[in-house]
């Protein structure tokens, strides 16, 4: 089973645990992946997270998933974009060499995945439905994390999910505590092209 999906969702849905005004887009950097050819544009007040943010995260969430499953594992493929506001909202992406993996393995990958947050003990809500991102087909799966005894809503996550026929896994996630910092992390994820 490739653990990268799990990986990426507990980055940022176990590893921890405001608002801002909408830019003008003129207050936008471009990033652009060569490898890759994915271009976005992102908000030139956030920050680029340095390495050891986004180790930081993957260490916590490989120690979670070790934990819940009881599986070694490690963090693999290459970071993209990320970004953060400030510790509660950011954005990460990544791509990763996938080979012979299929949707329904991805699928059950996120069933799985479910399977496990539920085991450690989160509240969650979660929809899973097919968006096109630049025409290209992604699964997007919408995570709401609560308090143990769901009276609070504690964060937001979303995934973006993408296998592609030539090896490549596409991963965008966002982590998001209000409706100003989702908006612009989807303008992120919506002014892509590959």
């Amino acid at each position: 089973m490739n653990h990268f999906n799990v990986k990426i969702l507990l980055y940022t849905v176990l590893a921890l645990n405001c608002s801002c005004h909408k830019t003008k887009d003129s207050d936008y950097l471009v990033y652009k992946d060569t490898a890759t050819g994915w271009t976005t544009k992102y908000p030139s007040s956030w920050t680029i997270m340095t390495e050891d943010e986004i180790n930081k995260l993957a260490r916590g969430s490989l120690a979670m998933y070790e934990q819940i499953s009881g599986e070694g594992g490690e963090v693999g493929g290459r970071q993209l974009l990320c970004i953060k506001r400030d510790d509660r909202n950011y954005f990460i992406s990544g791509v990763q060499p996938i080979e012979d993996r299929t949707e329904e393995e991805n699928d059950n990958t996120y069933r799985e995945m479910f399977i496990l947050l539920k085991k450690y003990g989160l509240n969650f809500d979660h929809d899973i439905q097919t968006v096109k991102i630049d025409g290209e087909p992604f699964k997007k799966i919408d995570v709401s994390i609560y308090s143990n005894n769901r009276e609070k809503l504690l964060y937001y996550q979303t995934l973006y999910d993408r296998l592609k026929n030539d090896g490549e896994h596409f991963t965008f996630s966002m982590k998001y505590d209000n409706d100003v910092d989702k908006e612009i992390m989807e303008y992120i994820v919506n002014s892509g092209k590959f």
